[in-house]
């Protein structure tokens, strides 16, 4: 039966730790992109911003979810200790996932603006460039494709050397 309770309490947890941390990091990515105001733009109708801040938030979910992979898995453990610091260990994942998930994302951003020196994409965007906005949001995408086998793996080794287990 204390398994059964312990995976509601996980379900009801990631659900929370999700909104949570999907928030955090759209506010986090908000901030540190100074010279656009991504909420105001879409407040505004920006439809080119909406697409490239949504494969942002979608970015953010596939990483999230890279890092808690097994996050689900049933922890059969012989006292309610075990069971709290498994829960700790799904609570730091989440962290690692978030944390990454905003790094990578934004030196993404920084690096392709830099590389791309004749257009200016937070201009254009700004300015409504539905092309700009579908093309960064597809660049994001691809490399959130490419890089969550890698925040799969550090959100694992992390979890394994603080947790043993």
């Amino acid at each position: 039966m204390i398994e059964f309770l312990y995976l509601v309490l996980k379900y009801v947890l990631v659900l929370l730790i999700s909104v949570i941390t999907l928030y955090i990091a759209s506010k986090l990515m908000d901030k540190l992109t100074a010279n656009i105001d991504e909420w105001k733009e879409i407040a505004q109708g920006n439809v080119a911003v909406s697409i490239y801040f949504a494969a942002v938030v979608l970015s953010f979910g596939i990483l999230l979810s890279a890092s808690m992979k097994g996050y689900m898995s049933p922890v059969i453990a012989p006292d309610i200790g075990t069971y709290a610091l498994a829960l700790a260990g799904d609570i730091l994942r989440a962290l690692v996932g978030m944390i990454s998930s905003v790094v990578t994302i934004y030196v993404a951003l920084t690096v392709y603006d830099r590389l791309t020196k004749d257009i200016d994409e937070f201009e254009e965007l700004k300015e409504g460039n539905l092309a700009i906005g579908i093309i960064v949001a597809g660049m994001i995408l691809a490399l959130t494709l490419i890089i969550a086998p890698a925040v799969e793996a550090l959100s694992h080794y992390i979890y394994l050397k603080l947790f043993g287990g």
